[in-house]
């Protein structure tokens, strides 16, 4: 049968409802509010470095949005907003397929991942951060009934234990009221008919605000990752 002819089943999440894609949403209307009130033609460059800052957020809450279909003969990866980017493996061609967690050192440390692990030794990796218990239990049963080995590895971590699903909620909070506190203070600046001087002042001190508030979440997401890490092993 034809690839493009295959019918798949999708394994996917919501990802404006994930962890990530609210954390994303939030970073990005802050952002877009910001170019929108510094826009002057004498500001262009401020606004080309503040629009640079998206790139690294993406790289830590975009990225991460992968999602699988499974077909009689393929297993298929899309993901959530690279809507038209698709990759395609036929099962004869996979070694084994992985179930494990990222040990990236960055925020998306001990997300939940796929490994494509090809009979050419090539190895391919894909964070699925949209995906819950019963995208995962039921992406396993799907898979164990192809022709390829399964390896898995996230078990344990499937289930969020209450206390770090009400830890998560709290970092969850934070952040957006760090984004609303943010786009006030800039609005505040921007409307301002204090002295240059006193702008400059009030501009720099919303650059360290901004600035202790990433690592600040930073630090509460691997805080996170490891609370539920613990939980989940007792």
């Amino acid at each position: 049968m034809p690839v493009a002819k295959q019918s798949f089943k999708y394994f996917k999440g919501n990802w404006l409802t994930s962890y990530r894609g609210i954390m994303l949403v939030a970073w990005t209307i802050m952002l877009s509010w910001l170019v929108v009130v510094m826009y002057t033609p004498e500001d262009i460059g401020g606004v080309i470095v503040w629009s640079m800052l998206f790139i690294p957020f993406f790289w830590v809450f975009g990225v991460p949005l992968y999602y699988f279909g499974v077909s009689a003969e393929s297993f298929k990866i899309k993901h959530h907003l690279f809507f038209w980017w698709r990759k395609e493996y036929r099962f004869i061609d996979i070694e084994q397929i992985l179930f494990d967690q990222s040990d990236s050192r960055s925020m998306a440390k001990n997300a939940l991942r796929l490994t494509v692990v090809l009979k050419n030794n090539k190895t391919h990796q894909f964070q699925a951060s949209t995906l819950r218990l019963r995208h995962w239990r039921a992406l396993k049963k799907c898979i164990l009934g192809k022709p390829v080995k399964l390896i898995d590895k996230i078990e344990f971590a499937l289930v969020v234990p209450p206390k770090s699903r009400n830890f998560e909620l709290r970092v969850i909070f934070y952040f957006l009221v760090y984004i609303i506190i943010a786009l006030i203070f800039m609005t505040f600046i921007s409307f301002s008919d204090a002295s240059p001087i006193v702008v400059i002042i009030l501009k720099l001190l919303w650059l360290v605000y901004v600035v202790a508030g990433i690592f600040v979440l930073r630090y509460l997401i691997v805080k996170l990752a490891k609370k539920q890490k613990e939980e989940t092993l007792h």
